[in-house]
């Protein structure tokens, strides 16, 4: 069952377009119809943006998770040409922010072992820019 509310963009027909030609193993994985898993809910944030709960757990801000993802990278000390691993893609808000402050020169590899919020992550939000 979907629980999307009306008015949020759907972004998976886009990003899978463009997954298609990056990384085909991935979208071998992602590919079909939008469906966003029963263990998922769409919260609208504070600011007008979306996160989500998987299960009992929020992944992000329910404020505003592009400053938390901001406010995080800050206090890593994450700098240019870093290379970072991440464990969890959540809705990439975090690793917009590290691709950001690591610029063309660092590396970034993100570990999603949950299909489900990945799949979510690629409905819910434009991440062309990541991709």
């Amino acid at each position: 069952m979907e629980t999307r509310p009306e008015k949020i963009p759907f972004y998976l027909h886009d990003n899978l377009a463009i997954l298609s030609q990056q990384h085909p193993q991935l979208y071998q994985l992602l590919k079909g119809e939008p469906c966003i898993s029963d263990n998922i809910t769409i919260i609208k944030t504070k600011v007008g943006g979306v996160t989500i709960k998987y299960k009992d757990t929020v992944l992000h801000s329910l404020y505003d998770p592009e400053k938390e993802a901001i406010q995080f990278i800050k206090a890593q000390n994450i700098q240019r040409g870093n290379t970072v691993l991440m464990y969890g893609f959540g809705l990439g808000y975090h690793v917009q922010i590290v691709m950001q402050a690591v610029g063309e020169e660092g590396s970034v590899f993100v570990l999603e072992p949950n299909v489900e919020i990945l799949k979510a992550a690629f409905s819910l939000m434009d991440l062309h820019l990541l991709l």
